[in-house]
């Protein structure tokens, strides 16, 4: 779930809540800090944008399990990642070596 998308949660369920969503209120009900422009930002959305188009989010958190799946697939494509960029290196090294071996060839024929 983006920052962004549980900050509107927060904002949702205040409105639900029948209180006017201010920034002091989503600050509180946040479990950890934002920036401040993201907060802005999500607040002058809701502002702006009429309930029935405004992003709808369950109340309740997401679940452990949906963590760790997320963070299994993050993890899965840096290890992905990782593998692809060592095959690049190990490339290029390759090059760079056969590029030493010809220039040292070269050296020696011109002399």
């Amino acid at each position: 779930m983006s920052d962004l998308t549980l900050i509107y949660q927060v904002i949702q369920h205040l409105h639900q809540q029948g209180k006017k969503p201010t920034l002091a209120l989503v600050k509180a009900r946040l479990a950890r800090s934002y920036p401040l422009p993201m907060l802005i930002q999500a607040l002058k959305s809701y502002q702006h944008v009429p309930d029935a188009e405004f992003p709808k989010g369950t109340d309740t958190p997401v679940s452990n399990n949906n963590k760790e799946n997320s963070l299994q697939e993050r993890i899965q494509q840096l290890e992905n990642t990782q593998q692809h960029l060592m095959q690049r290196l190990n490339q290029l090294e390759a090059k760079l070596h056969q590029l030493n071996k010809s220039d040292a060839s070269t050296c020696i024929n011109n002399n």
